[in-house]
């Protein structure tokens, strides 16, 4: 039988996410909130505020991972169920990527704040910093830095197209939590988490077109992301003769030509270019350097491994910086099991399948048992201001979170 007085609350969540949705909202209805960004840093205290109210005690990493813990009087030491995702965006960004797991995390633990239990396990809120990537490189920065997977002092260092680091945006972003009397204590890398688990939307169209309210994430698919720079020599665009140019960026489309042809020719493989910056950008001058960014998918880690090696040969006499590497990441068998059952008992169907993004959770995975679940969003559209998560698909997500991890709290609780 449902447990009907831990139903999850709908009118406040969808008000928590309307609430964030103003921060950083653009003319078109998405948002702009990059990370460490004063946007940002405004949408994380409003979460902490939210989670100190049920008296959540705040933590961060030196990377700058929020961690809001809520525990029973005496399960101080107890490790925790951890659960969260991520609040910054695209610069051109929907409502729903990161923040939904975000306000349905918080959500978990009103529930369990409402309606305690004897022994029940602590339960951490997670707000990962820089999942996106889109103002630092590379994506899922916090968490990749909190299980060990990319060191401290190279993140820290990674500079934003303006020039700003990370340390220095995320000193600023402290000062910012300061000024509004959030003072979090220091937290280690690498914690001690009895489990993870992530609500997401699926950034895909396959939920939506086969009509199913929740995915039970399995495994997350292989990504690299390289850097890679054309360089070539300025002049006159008026002046210098088209055969003895060295044009950057007529090297560039060079190629990305070679690299259709390459890649075409893997089946299932996924690759973008998603920037393309030309020096020194002016109309009437030969570019001097063109970079580009290159982003590599592929659920077979063996398939990802000859792609990338054959893309790195092609580039032998350029210039090519690898920014992340991450094998394809299985989730703990049990956890998905565990999320099934509760999409069950919600009668909600549901289908296990593998994610085509990569998220924080896929890093979190080496440090505990982890799973993920997926609601659809319309058309499957996200990275996007269009991107849209039905009411109902965000209820019945944070329905089947909280019921997840009432049960992990169940079982690693003493």
């Amino acid at each position: 039988m449902l447990d009907q007085a831990r139903t999850v609350d709908r009118n406040r969540i969808l008000q928590r996410l309307g609430a964030i949705a103003r921060i950083g909202a653009l003319d078109n209805g998405g948002v702009c909130r990059l990370a460490l960004s004063e946007e940002e840093t405004r949408s994380r205290i409003e979460v902490v505020r939210w989670a100190e109210a049920r008296g959540c005690i705040c933590f961060v990493d030196p990377i700058g991972n929020l961690f809001l813990r809520w525990n029973l009087p005496g399960a101080e030491g107890q490790r925790p169920v951890l659960v969260g995702s991520h609040l910054d965006s695209q610069p051109v960004g929907g409502n729903f990527d990161g923040v939904l797991g975000v306000i349905a995390a918080l959500e978990c633990v009103e529930l369990l704040a409402l309606h305690p239990e004897p022994g029940l396990a602590p339960v951490e809120i997670a707000i990962w910093c820089n999942e996106e990537g889109a103002r630092f490189n590379p994506t899922t920065m916090g968490s990749a830095v909190h299980a060990g997977h990319l060191a401290l002092d190279d993140a820290l260092a990674v500079t934003a197209t303006d020039g700003t680091s990370v340390a220095h945006a995320l000193a600023s972003s402290l000062d910012g939590l300061a000024a509004s009397g959030i003072r979090p204590r220091p937290r280690a890398l690498g914690g001690d988490y009895a489990a993870y688990v992530e609500l997401h939307i699926e950034q895909g169209p396959i939920l939506e077109s086969q009509a199913v309210s929740i995915g039970v994430v399995t495994d997350v698919q292989g990504l690299a992301q390289y850097r890679v720079i054309a360089r070539g020599i300025a002049g006159h665009a008026g002046a210098v003769p088209m055969a003895g140019r060295a044009d950057a960026l007529a090297k560039a489309r060079t190629l990305l030509d070679a690299i259709d042809r390459l890649f075409g020719a893997i089946p299932g493989l996924l690759y973008t270019t998603g920037r393309l910056a030309v020096s020194p950008g002016s109309i009437n001058t030969i570019a001097s350097a063109a970079e580009f960014t290159l982003d590599i998918r592929h659920p077979d880690g063996t398939v990802l491994e000859t792609a990338m090696q054959r893309f790195e040969a092609l580039l032998a006499e350029g210039y090519c910086e690898r920014l992340i590497y991450q094998v394809p990441v299985p989730f703990d068998p049990a956890v998905a099991d565990i999320i099934a059952a509760s999409a069950a008992r919600r009668v909600l169907s549901w289908q296990a399948m593998v994610s085509g993004a990569t998220h924080d959770a896929a890093h979190i995975a080496a440090l505990c048992p982890s799973g993920m679940i997926f609601v659809p969003c319309r058309d499957g559209i996200s990275h996007n201001e269009n991107e849209f998560c039905s009411p109902d698909a965000v209820t019945e997500g944070a329905q089947v979170l909280a019921d997840t991890v009432r049960t992990l709290a169940r079982r690693y609780g003493r």
